[in-house]
């Protein structure tokens, strides 16, 4: 298990993510040069969203040739082995999160939980099949920032779309996650950044708006697919299933 901490933030124009990426600030904490992916992203959940009713996140994600399963919980204080409460998280969102290489969805739920996930994943699982709800298909451009203090962050920023059947929603975002050291020196570069390139802070995840997506089309409308960079239902899953019930969900 690990535990993430991250915060997001929407970027206004293409113009404002060329400027981020090269700041001579950023350029000069930079450990290597800019990493560039395409991201295919699909969430899951039972018939009777067992697991979005607990805000738990069921990940398939597809990178190049790479396939991974993740689960997210939320995480509402630090663990006791920890000494980062109250403000210094630095506005940074908490989850514990387990992931391992998969080709689909059902079939990594069992190393999930060998990993040390919770062990109702299973169980609510075989409630039903497994159904595709919503995608994400991104480009992502990321890199390691060496940080004051020994700390060392992630800074990504997406560039795509959040899919829900025939519905769809373009994104540009930056997402800075803390790798290791001091939460407060991650948040501060991020709050940094915010006010020198007049970004919005995102509260709901990647997820969230996706599902809100899904909330929102019709009764009529035709189950989610596939979305166009996907050749297959990426998680062995289904994609029918009717819109799950309201309420925050963990972040992508």
């Amino acid at each position: 298990m690990a535990l993430l901490l991250e915060t997001r933030f929407r970027v206004p124009d293409e113009n404002t993510t060329s400027r981020i990426l090269s700041s001579p600030r950023i350029l000069a904490i930079l450990q290597e040069s800019w990493r560039k992916g395409d991201i295919l992203s699909s969430y899951f959940d039972t018939p009777k969203h067992a697991l979005n009713l607990l805000h738990w996140e069921l990940r398939f994600r597809r990178e190049g040739l790479q396939g991974a399963l993740s689960l997210k919980t939320p995480k509402d204080e630090a663990p006791a082995e920890q000494t980062w409460t109250g403000q210094a998280w630095a506005g940074l969102s908490c989850y514990d999160k387990w992931q391992c290489p998969a080709e689909g969805a059902r079939e990594g739920v069992p190393r999930l939980v060998g990993m040390g996930a919770p062990a109702a994943l299973p169980v609510l699982v075989l409630q039903g099949d497994l159904i595709e709800l919503c995608q994400v298909s991104c480009q992502r451009l990321s890199g390691v920032l060496e940080l004051s203090d020994g700390a060392a962050a992630t800074l990504a920023i997406d560039r795509g779309e959040l899919l829900a059947g025939e519905k769809r929603e373009p994104f540009i975002e930056m997402t800075i996650e803390l790798l290791y050291g001091d939460p407060s020196v991650a948040g501060k570069l991020a709050e940094n950044l915010a006010v020198e390139y007049g970004l919005t802070r995102v509260r709901a995840g990647k997820y969230d708006r996706a599902l809100r997506l899904v909330r929102s089309r019709p009764a009529t409308s035709a189950p989610a697919t596939s979305a166009p960079t996907s050749s297959a239902p990426a998680s062995g899953g289904t994609t029918s299933g009717g819109p799950p019930p309201s309420g925050p969900s963990p972040s992508p």
